[in-house]
């Protein structure tokens, strides 16, 4: 799962210092940051992010009277102020934010806001409950769904990468295809590819492409004709 980040603050600093962060998490994307609270009502809507990390005192509209506005027309989306003052705390909860960090904050509490928020959104997508039951060196074994990056057919084995380990698998591609839900994609006769996890595709051969993700150097392949379908399709996962 990739979270869609937007920073707020006036301060170029502070959003740099935010972004210097937020760049060394592979499940971060940052999708724009703002200056002024018109600019987050603007960019909220534009960009779509997953969550958002709101200063509190910027020009124009102030970051809890953004929120509220934003608050009324995505309830899901995940607010998270990061500000140098205390005294918001009440009319921060009461638009129903995340977190609450004050400045200066430091990269582990970054980084407990951002397993906060991923472990929030999972449960309201149901991926804790999604598993993949594979067998592996004769043990039964489980996988959620949303650890996968790819799955790849080689030398008539099969190998299950996530962020943290390869495993090995006794069943077929398509038995674990019948497992999968719709962020899974057949992209390539050899591999199957979690739309949510793709950072960039680039050309192999004239007939194949590879595909990357952040958290491995491993890479998958899509096929040449199913290039456009998987970009149109991971990009709606990415709406979502």
């Amino acid at each position: 799962m990739i979270l869609r980040t937007l920073i707020v603050d006036d301060q170029l600093e502070m959003r740099e210092i935010m972004k210097q962060i937020l760049n060394e998490v592979p499940y971060v994307k940052i999708v724009g940051e703002a200056k002024n609270g018109l600019e987050l009502l603007d960019y909220s809507l534009e960009l779509n992010p997953d969550v958002i990390f709101i200063d509190i005192e910027i020009p124009g509209i102030n970051g809890i009277e953004a929120a509220k506005e934003i608050r009324k027309r995505d309830p899901e989306v995940h607010l998270v102020f990061a500000t140098g003052y205390r005294d918001y705390t009440g009319e921060a909860f009461d638009v129903y934010a995340t977190d609450y960090i004050q400045k200066p904050y430091s990269r582990e509490r970054i980084m407990q806001t951002l397993e906060r928020v991923r472990s929030l959104i999972k449960k309201e997508k149901g991926d804790e409950e999604k598993l993949l039951g594979i067998l592996s060196n004769r043990n039964k074994r489980y996988i959620k769904l949303g650890d996968i990056l790819f799955i790849e057919s080689r030398n008539r084995k099969i190998y299950i990468f996530t962020e943290y380990e390869e495993i090995e698998c006794n069943e077929t591609l398509n038995e674990i295809n019948d497992q999968l839900d719709q962020r899974f994609m057949r992209t390539h006769k050899s591999f199957i590819v979690n739309l949510d996890r793709i950072r960039s595709v680039k050309p192999l051969t004239r007939t194949s492409y590879s595909i990357y993700f952040d958290a491995i150097e491993q890479t998958a392949c899509v096929a040449k004709d199913l290039l456009e379908e998987m970009v149109e399709r991971a990009e709606n996962m990415s709406k979502r």
